[in-house]
């Protein structure tokens, strides 16, 4: 389990935060259709770094080739073989835990 200092609420439909994870590398925390949704910072496919590409309407965008994935199903949506990895998410105490 990994608390972050995140509150719920003040991550909007049109933000996402990004936190350093203590076994290496980076989530991203997001919000889709009203859901909190977290997911690795590292793209499957070309390992890039989701942090230094776009998160648009629900979509995840790859900065090393431009492959979009579908936040909501993980799913690459160029070649389903390719799924982001996504942390399930619980509210303690009024902030956001990823269970990693």
């Amino acid at each position: 389990m990994v608390q972050t200092e995140f509150n719920p609420e003040s991550i909007d439909e049109n933000g996402s935060v990004s936190l350093e994870l203590p076994s290496g590398g980076g989530a991203i925390i997001t919000r889709v259709n009203g859901d909190l949704i977290a997911f690795s910072a590292k793209c499957p496919h070309a390992a890039g770094d989701f942090r230094e590409g776009e998160i648009h309407r629900g979509r995840a965008y790859c900065p090393v080739h431009q492959w979009k994935f579908d936040l909501v199903t993980g799913r690459c949506m160029g070649d389903e073989n390719y799924r982001i990895k996504k942390y399930p998410i619980q509210i303690v105490n009024g902030f956001i835990v990823l269970d990693i």
